[in-house]
């Protein structure tokens, strides 16, 4: 499966790409604005439109389109353009001249404004040019403002541009080969309250000690979580160095009104390796998960290695095993809409 952070980023390997604007005078959209008393605001909506025709075109150049019915600027931003279904918002800037982003507050925290992805446009109005630097996904955007960004004065998020992916051709593969489904649409509030929770600051669960006979807290026998029905119907029995829990999922997220288990199975397997299996059931009494409750497996930097999303009438989902040496770390996420929970783990 394809994952927004699957490909590197080429920052550093060519400069970007310039594209020379080719815009018609006449284009309606250069003048079909109510005037602004403020020479700011005036500016500002004149840089966004010319921003929004260029990207336009460059996309057009690729043989893509722009849907832009819906589009409403703000600031420095242009929300709700769509890219075959994703919700994109372009970050306008007239410089680039440092090594950071500024995102407007109410395009990460309010659940309407919220985007797939955002996308950095630097505009020159007298040169007639625009530069795609980059664009980073909502997961990715949200995790960078729980670890590094910070808050400048007129409520805008501060994010590196080393979080962004400065290869814009990557968005255009990411639309042809995912589904808006694959990026859940978190605001800002719901990631920083998900990153001071107590699941997020506790230290990792250590699976080595589970091998060794020692069981975190929290984390139970399938018998406990299903019942020894359950148990011998999924065939599941001692073997050595083979250990699966159980945790049970509510911490007070609305799952809608259904607790979840995320079970994890960890073994010893070849040359000094450790093999994992995921997956989510429902809790018992319920049969099925909830639509579009949605499994994550995150590396030790926080790049998104496999997702799993549960469909109608899903009585399980999984993620495919996946080994790694004593010592590696890697998080999992269980995210319903704006509630998500992670727990951090150390093989």
């Amino acid at each position: 499966m394809f994952s927004p952070s699957a490909l590197p980023s080429e920052s550093g390997l060519r400069p970007p790409e310039a594209l020379w604007l080719d815009i018609d005078p006449g284009d309606q959209r250069l003048s079909s604005h109510a005037p602004s008393a403020n020479e700011s605001e005036e500016w500002q909506h004149h840089l966004n439109t010319l921003a929004l025709l260029g990207f336009e075109q460059w996309l057009q150049q690729r043989n893509y389109c722009l849907e832009t019915s819906q589009c409403h600027y703000h600031q420095a931003v242009i929300y709700a353009a769509r890219l075959n279904g994703f919700r994109l918002n372009l970050i306008v800037k007239e410089h680039c001249l440092d090594e950071q982003a500024e995102v407007p507050a109410a395009a990460v925290q309010q659940p309407d404004r919220v985007a797939h992805f955002y996308v950095l446009l630097e505009i020159s109005e007298e040169q007639r040019r625009l530069i795609v630097r980059g664009f980073i996904g909502n997961d990715r955007l949200m995790t960078s403002l729980c670890q590094t960004a910070s808050v400048a004065p007129g409520s805008n998020y501060v994010v590196p541009l080393s979080s962004f992916d400065l290869e814009p051709n990557h968005l255009l593969f990411y639309s042809d080969f995912l589904t808006p489904a694959t990026i859940p649409l978190l605001t800002a509030e719901a990631a920083l309250s998900l990153s001071t929770t107590p699941a997020i600051a506790q230290a990792s669960t250590l699976l080595g000690q589970w091998i060794q006979g020692q069981v975190t807290a929290g984390w139970q026998t399938v018998e406990a979580l299903f019942g020894s029905a359950a148990a011998l119907a999924w065939g599941i029995r001692h073997q050595e160095n083979r250990v699966k829990r159980g945790k049970l999922i509510d911490l007070g997220l609305d799952l809608q009104g259904q607790a979840v288990v995320l079970l994890v199975t960890v073994a010893d397997v070849e040359a000094e390796k450790r093999s994992v299996q995921v997956r989510l059931h429902p809790a018992r009494g319920d049969q099925y998960l909830p639509p579009q409750i949605t499994l994550t497996l995150l590396s030790q930097t926080d790049e998104t290695l496999q997702t799993v999303q549960a469909r109608a009438r899903d009585n399980y989902i999984q993620l495919k095993p996946f080994k790694g040496l004593p010592g590696s770390r890697f998080s999992l996420t269980v995210c319903l809409d704006t509630a998500c929970l992670c727990e951090m783990f150390e093989l």
